[in-house]
């Protein structure tokens, strides 16, 4: 999407029950710029970023007659990222052992994209509109590491690990969606839409051995092919009754996901040859049911508006490789809560909600990633979704100028955490996700405007945030407090 499509981002810290449950810091909604009046209009925009990125070409076209409209755009790029430096120090609880690697990694790619939307105007009451999108992509990336692993000083473990890969992409989505208002109500509104999106990537890798000390792992080369696609059906009802503004809806997301991993390790002879014990393939089909319904009530100055949300799961995936199967089915509640009070020039309000965050297929997935020898990594087919819930209190002030001040908190339970264990006898770190982390944060945010004169403006905005989180590591529970202070920016 070209930045000169975009009118504003909203961030909806307290999304109603009519948006989706999963995310558990809210919903970004994105406001495009509204269609012309017949006539057309149209941009062509050219950037450059450095010291990171690279040159980049855009275009939009918007033209409109009678009931019909058609937006369409499309761009370019190429990336550029220089090399960044990376290391790794591990060492055992007696000291005895050290491992310390050291690296650095480079990428380039290219990009374009193409996107095109149209609408009709069946009549006053009812709309039409639908739109495609495709986009692709190419990158090559080179990687170097250094690994030294010593024991009571002396080096009993070392190699240099080049690595170069390649990857490219691409992807559709189109969508249709249907409007129709009543005459009763202009505020009644029912809208039905269908979408789907899918994305096929591969990626190859070639990782070569030099300067080996007591390592015997074979060079190797790594091929992936992932699939993926997801079909949403979406149906929504707003309907008032006096002051009562009543929403609610429907949707089913089915999303479908493939993998064929393809691990191939050299012989003596320089042929490559696949291993099935390292090797990967996996299907996976999730399904999302979901209802809703909420009730906003306005009285005087006071708005209150409450919900919930029902989403039912259902995971099947199928690992071939490890001849495992994972099957999950759960119902999520999800409850809502907004209140508000306007007085003259200012306002409160107050807001609860909850969210989920469901795992994701690489962390269920129980395949081990050998691709750094020394550190494996595996997901775990019995993890369950996170839950959090947010409180949220805010003030506002809105005269010549405007002032926003809000203090939220957030606490969260089974927390997706990443847990490692070291290993003396192999000199491997395993790490497998579980649900073993809590969170906890306190913040506040202040968002100040204020037009000094017909052409500056004074804009202050910045936030703080502390949390505590809690997990395992090697079996043993941490505790871990952080203190975050959004940088304060300041524009005129």
């Amino acid at each position: 999407m070209p930045a000169s499509s975009i009118q504003k981002i909203e961030v909806i810290t307290t999304p109603s029950s009519k948006y989706d449950a999963e995310g558990l810091a809210g919903i970004i909604n994105i406001i495009t710029n509204k269609t012309v009046d017949d006539g057309y209009n149209g941009n062509l925009s050219v950037n450059e970023r450095f010291p990171t990125g690279g040159p980049t070409v855009g275009g939009a076209f918007t033209t409109k007659s009678g009931k019909f409209g058609l937006s369409a755009f499309g761009g370019a790029g190429l990336s550029d990222n220089p090399a960044t430096i990376n290391d790794v120090l591990r060492t055992s609880k007696d000291l005895s052992s050290t491992l310390f690697q050291y690296g650095d990694r480079k990428s380039d790619g290219k990009n374009a994209y193409l996107g095109m939307e149209l609408s009709y105007e069946i009549d006053s009451l009812n709309l039409l509109s639908g739109q495609f999108n495709l986009n692709g992509s190419d990158g090559t990336g080179r990687a170097s590491q250094n690994s030294v692993l010593r024991n009571g000083g002396a080096i009993t473990q070392g190699y240099d690990l080049l690595t170069d890969n390649d990857n490219n992409g691409k992807g559709a989505d189109l969508a249709i969606n249907y409007q129709k208002g009543y005459r009763r109500n202009k505020n009644q509104l029912t809208t039905l839409s269908y979408r789907y999106f899918g994305f096929v990537n591969h990626q190859n890798a070639d990782q070569l051995f030099n300067n080996r000390i007591n390592y015997t792992l074979p060079d190797f080369r790594q091929a992936n092919k992932s699939v993926m696609s997801e079909h949403t059906v979406q149906l929504d009802h707003v309907y008032p009754v006096n002051k009562i503004n009543i929403e609610a809806g429907a949707k089913v997301i089915v999303r479908y996901n493939e993998s064929d991993f393809q691990y191939l390790s050299a012989d003596a002879s320089g042929n490559y040859l696949a291993d099935p014990s390292k090797t990967n393939t996996f299907n996976n089909r999730q399904t999302i049911l979901a209802g809703y319904n909420s009730y906003q009530y306005v009285i005087n100055k006071w708005s209150v508006k409450a919900g919930v949300r029902v989403e039912y799961t259902d995971i099947n995936a199928d690992f071939m490789s490890t001849a495992s199967q994972v099957s999950q089915k759960y119902f999520s509640v999800v409850p809502a809560v907004a209140l508000s009070r306007r007085f003259k020039t200012t306002g409160i309000s107050f807001g609860w909600n909850q969210r989920i965050q469901r795992p994701g297929i690489n962390q269920l997935n129980p395949f081990v990633d050998r691709s750094n020898p020394t550190f494996e990594t595996s997901g775990n087919p019995d993890l369950r979704p996170t839950k959090g819930n947010q409180v949220r209190l805010g003030f506002d002030w809105t005269k010549k100028g405007s002032l926003f001040v809000s203090l939220q908190y957030n606490w969260i339970r089974g927390l997706i955490f990443p847990v490692s264990s070291y290993d003396e006898l192999t000199n491997i770190t395993r790490t497998r996700f579980e649900n073993t982390g809590t969170a906890k944060a306190l913040g506040t945010n202040v968002n100040f405007n204020y037009p000094l004169t017909s052409i500056w403006n004074l804009s202050l905005n910045g936030g703080l945030m502390h949390g505590w989180a809690t997990g395992i590591s090697n079996g043993q529970p941490i505790k871990t407090t952080d203190l975050c202070l959004t940088p304060i920016s300041l524009r005129a």
